[in-house]
C-alpha cells in the first residue's frame, strides 16, 4: 500500500524523486525510446536519446516541480528551429514524446471534439394551427406574449419542453 502524504509538496517531491529513478533506470537498462512520427522521412525526433527530467533542474534547484513558463513566439520560433521539444526545451524529441511532461489524458483529448448529448423534448402533438385560424384570433399577439411569459416562468424540463412547444407553434404561424 502506498503511504498517504499529509500535503501536496511532500507527495510532488516524491513523485519528481521516484520519476528520476524510473528515467536512470531506463537509462541504465538502455530502453530509451527512439520511435518516430513518420518511417519514411527521418525527423529530429528520430534516433535520439530522450532528455531527462536533470535537465530542467538547475544545480541548486529544490526539488518542487513546477512546469517551465510559457513560451513566448521568439522561443518558440527557436526552439522549432533547433527541432526541440515545446515542453521541456530539449532536443531530441518531441513534446508529444517528452519524458519530462508526458501528456496526460485529459492533454490528448483536448485535440477532439468533445461528444454533445442531443436533448430532444417530446411534446404532444398539438393539432396543427392554419394561417386561416391565426390571422382569425385578435388576441394572436397577446396570446403570444402570454405564453412567453409562462414559459419564462417554468424551469429545467418543464420549460425545455414548452420552449420547443412555443417555437413549434410560431413557425406555424404567418404573419
Amino acid at each position: 500500500m502506498y503511504p498517504k502524504w499529509d500535503d501536496f509538496d511532500e507527495y510532488r517531491e516524491r513523485a519528481v524523486e521516484l520519476h528520476l529513478e524510473w528515467l536512470k533506470e531506463r537509462e541504465r537498462q538502455g530502453r530509451w525510446k527512439t520511435t518516430s512520427t513518420s518511417k519514411s522521412s527521418p525527423g529530429p525526433s528520430q534516433g535520439r536519446m530522450v532528455a531527462s527530467v536533470n535537465a530542467l533542474m538547475g544545480s541548486g534547484a529544490n526539488s518542487s516541480f513546477n512546469l517551465p513558463p510559457k513560451l513566448t513566439p521568439d522561443e518558440r520560433d527557436r526552439l522549432r528551429k533547433a527541432g526541440a521539444c515545446f515542453a521541456c526545451r530539449q532536443t531530441g524529441h518531441m513534446s508529444n514524446e517528452c519524458p519530462t511532461f508526458p501528456r496526460t489524458s485529459s492533454q490528448n483529448t483536448s485535440r477532439t471534439f468533445p461528444s454533445h448529448a442531443i436533448r430532444t423534448a417530446e411534446t404532444a402533438s398539438p393539432p396543427p394551427v392554419t394561417v386561416a385560424q391565426a390571422s382569425s384570433s385578435r388576441n394572436t399577439i397577446k396570446d403570444i406574449s402570454d405564453m412567453v411569459n409562462r414559459v419564462k416562468g417554468l424551469e429545467g424540463e418543464e420549460k425545455e419542453q414548452a420552449t420547443v412547444y412555443l417555437k413549434d407553434i410560431m413557425s406555424k404561424l404567418d404573419f
